[in-house]
């Protein structure tokens, strides 16, 4: 049975710094990027509740539950920032696309939301609840804006025609902390709740970021 009693902070801390190696180890590999993330995104993304399964963690398991349908549905957004916003660009890397979107975004946004949620529980354990919220949004931001300062140099994705700091396009910065906020808040609210609720509340999460990117693309660019 899956209980939430163990501590195993340092488990999930080493696990990611594991991951991180061999993020790094993958991406010198003479592969095609397509492969090295693929692969990555696929290996994150089923050791993660297995790790949860085996270290009897369910709060492991809801956070991941409640991410990867709401990272399934952030294709949408991605999708029309690259096709009518045309703002976004995923060069042509030989995997299939849904949409224009390379096909591992669909579990990409796991990875840096999981390290946000559970980074703001544990803040709001230990520092305060309210202090959660925006220190989900402040680490959102400075980690899609490292993402996106640095992962354009692997030819994964990049901005164009907007306004920008270095290789971060200024409209997504109050959009991403939204996102993370609403991550956060939608986690905390489905955590007893069904699947079914869970990827409501995901597809809402979803929706809400699309109109926080066209607010702020309003709002930085006319």
């Amino acid at each position: 049975m899956i209980g939430a009693r163990q501590p195993a902070d340092g488990v999930l801390i080493i696990s990611h710094i594991a991951f991180t190696v061999l993020c790094v180890g993958v991406l010198l590999l003479p592969l095609p990027r397509r492969i090295q993330f693929g692969v990555l995104v696929l290996i994150y993304n089923i050791s993660l509740p297995l790790l949860a399964i085996r270290f009897r963690q369910s709060d492991w398991l809801n956070i991941w539950s409640f991410l990867l349908p709401l990272s399934i549905f952030q294709v949408f957004p991605d999708w029309f920032l690259s096709a009518q916003l045309k703002t976004l660009v995923f060069p042509p890397d030989g995997l299939f696309k849904i949409g224009t979107v390379s096909a591992y975004m669909a579990l990409l946004w796991v990875i840096p939301l999981f390290i946000v949620v559970f980074t703001a529980e544990k803040i709001k354990l230990h520092i305060h609840p309210l202090a959660a919220y925006p220190a989900a949004g402040i680490l959102g931001v400075l980690i899609f804006g490292t993402s996106e300062a640095t992962l354009w140099r692997l030819g994964s994705w990049y901005a164009q025609n907007v306004d920008m700091l270095g290789h971060i396009a200024l409209y997504v910065i109050p959009a991403e902390f939204i996102l993370s906020v609403l991550t956060y808040a939608g986690y905390k609210g489905t955590q007893k709740s069904p699947l079914p609720i869970k990827i409501l509340t995901a597809f809402c999460v979803m929706l809400a970021y699309s109109g926080a990117l066209n607010f702020f693309y309003f709002f930085f660019e006319t």
